[in-house]
């Protein structure tokens, strides 16, 4: 199996759309941006990929003219990220 961006849009849940997500979050631990991008864009087929940091939130942007995918990075084996996730509080 590979990744299926035409999956992506499809309204019931499929095996093959759970397991591009995955394909999808994995991209997001990629160092190598251009090599990110060419799998994104060039194996993929998506038309824009960019990685983002933004306050210890780390993943990727993903889109075409018909989809947008935000992959994230999971939490890091550290004590500062394991606090963070401790720190979630219910909003209405």
């Amino acid at each position: 199996h590979s990744f299926s961006r035409g999956e992506l849009l499809q309204p019931d849940f499929s095996w093959q759309n759970s397991f591009s997500l995955a394909l999808a979050s994995e991209l997001a631990y990629q160092v190598d941006v251009e090599a990110m991008k060419v799998t994104a864009t060039g194996e993929w087929g998506f038309t824009f990929a960019e990685p983002f940091d933004e306050k210890d939130t780390e993943g990727v942007v993903l889109s075409d003219d018909n989809v947008v995918v935000l992959a994230f990075r999971g939490t890091e084996m550290n004590v500062r990220d394991w606090i963070g996730n401790l720190k979630v509080l219910a909003t209405n």
